[in-house]
């Protein structure tokens, strides 16, 4: 959790400490105090809070490509201040139809196109 405190990208919260929290891994070195301090907070409520809200994220995303009828218009979705898409991820790439539309963007305007490239979606540039 050495991110949090050290704050790379400017805030505790960015998006590559938030993708270390759903990965659920422990980088520090095994059986070493940070090991310990970073086992106990990968497993806190601050981080299955976490977790909840990339699914919590992922519903309507699921249920716009879902809930379109055979043969409908192309979807299209913006996610904002998406960092690394983990919400996008975890949907269904198999919901995706060509045409369809994704444009993670990274909370500054700007869009992260790769990051929204699935299937036959087109990732926005």
């Amino acid at each position: 959790m050495r991110r949090a405190q050290d704050r790379p990208r400017g805030h505790a919260g960015d998006f590559e400490t938030v993708e270390y929290l759903l990965a659920g891994r422990n980088g520090a070195d095994p059986g070493s105090g940070g090991w310990y301090l970073d086992e106990h907070l990968l497993h806190a409520p601050i981080a299955q809070q976490q977790r909840n809200r990339t699914a919590h994220r992922a519903r309507p995303i699921s249920a716009a490509l879902a809930g379109r009828p055979p043969g409908g218009h192309p979807v299209r979705i913006l996610l904002i201040a998406s960092g690394g898409a983990a919400d996008l991820r975890t949907v269904d790439p198999g919901l995706l139809e060509t045409g369809d539309v994704v444009v993670p963007n990274d909370g500054r305007g700007r869009p992260r196109p790769r990051a929204g490239h699935a299937a036959g979606a087109t990732p926005a540039a």
